[in-house]
């Protein structure tokens, strides 16, 4: 399959998956997201583990304002993504308070103000956010390419990398160029598969 048409595949499942988003109730995106805490809660794989990254949702996304409660509970190392500042489309990992101010960056998502970050190598977890994953690890992102740039520039043998996902958006097969980097679990609200 050519590069051409492996694009017009991935903007046509995202397309797809970002409507059935948007047709949540506000009731079914909260109920979901507290089903991914209480998911996430009961493997003992993930929530032992100590410096977590994860997103604040947009655009619909599976919610984790539920498991970011969970995880300050259980007093966890939180992170957020934040844009890297010399145009480089990478993320780097700064740590998330309870307390931290917050500010916005270019595509209206909010990011730590203070630049405490974390060597990609030194996070335990990463839970990230997904529009279409399959049964063979495969993850279909937003498009911008900023969490496979940046786990493919840092070693992170060391990281489980953990999509999170409402049930729905599996599909039969995810289109892959060759950057596409591979999850090794996703977590849903009603489970947590292992590609590994």
């Amino acid at each position: 399959m050519n590069t051409e048409s492996t694009q017009q595949l991935k903007t046509q499942l995202r397309a797809q998956t970002r409507q059935q988003r948007q047709h949540l109730s506000d009731t079914d995106a909260d109920h979901f997201d507290k089903q991914l805490a209480a998911q996430f809660s009961q493997h003992d794989s993930l929530k032992t583990l100590k410096n977590i990254a994860l997103y604040l949702s947009q655009d619909n996304e599976i919610g984790t304002e539920h498991l970011c409660q969970l995880l300050f509970k259980i007093n966890r190392n939180l992170y957020l993504p934040k844009l890297f500042t010399n145009g480089h489309k990478q993320l780097n990992f700064c740590q998330y308070l309870q307390t931290s101010k917050m500010v916005n960056n270019r595509y209206g998502i909010a990011e730590p103000e203070k630049n405490n970050f974390i060597d990609v190598a030194d996070l335990d977890l990463i839970l990230m956010p997904l529009t279409a994953f399959d049964a063979a690890g495969n993850r279909l992102g937003m498009g911008g390419g900023y969490y496979d740039r940046t786990l493919g520039a840092n070693n992170h043998s060391n990281t489980l990398i953990v999509g999170l996902a409402y049930d729905f958006q599996e599909v039969k097969s995810c289109p892959v160029e060759p950057f596409d980097q591979q999850i090794q679990m996703v977590l849903t609200p009603t489970q947590l598969i292992d590609f590994r």
